[in-house]
């Protein structure tokens, strides 16, 4: 049985270094395995002030929205979620499990 991989890099994110944002797998089913959605902007900027984590998770969020747009998803369609922080901090937790992509 043959499958499709596509590798998505979508324009209105900045372009990782070393791994790709989307993977998609179709033939007979479809997957979409989506990676690495940090709080960059297009031009590959952290934004906000430095530790403004909010501002980060927002737009990581938007960031993985559109990776889901990418292969014409959206929230309703993810299965499981893992984030990670490099600290601990109630804001940051906070943040973590709170946002949703939709």
């Amino acid at each position: 049985m043959a499958h499709n991989v596509r590798f998505i890099n979508p324009t209105t994110i900045s372009k990782p270094p070393g791994y790709t944002h989307v993977v998609e797998i179709t033939g007979p089913g479809r997957i979409a395995h989506i990676a690495g959605q940090l709080g960059l902007d297009t031009s590959g900027k952290l934004v906000g002030t430095p530790g403004d984590f909010s501002a980060q998770a927002a737009q990581a969020f938007e960031n993985l929205k559109a990776a889901l747009c990418a292969v014409g998803a959206g929230a309703e369609n993810i299965a499981t979620r893992t984030a990670s922080a490099t600290r601990r901090h109630p804001d940051i937790a906070y943040e973590l499990t709170t946002r949703s992509p939709s």
